[in-house]
């Protein structure tokens, strides 16, 4: 029983970084033609930071009400 959820809480976490990592990819890659800016600091720039950091918050918050705690 705590293997299977110790299991599922690693590729719970594990997608939740690829997850990251490929929306951080992405808001550099696709905004990187965009010519908009907010206080002349590219749009790509505050997306790849800002925007990553609000994702992860995001997925750290459904982490934690997804997995329920075990005892080790």
């Amino acid at each position: 029983m705590r293997y299977l959820e110790i299991l599922k809480e690693a590729k719970m976490t594990g997608l939740s970084l690829l997850t990251l990592i490929i929306f951080w990819l992405l808001a550099g890659i696709l905004l990187s033609g965009v010519e908009m800016t907010i206080c002349n600091i590219p749009i790509w720039a505050i997306v790849g930071t800002i925007g990553v950091w609000t994702m992860a918050i995001v997925l750290a918050i459904t982490l934690s009400r997804k997995i329920k705690d075990v005892d080790l």
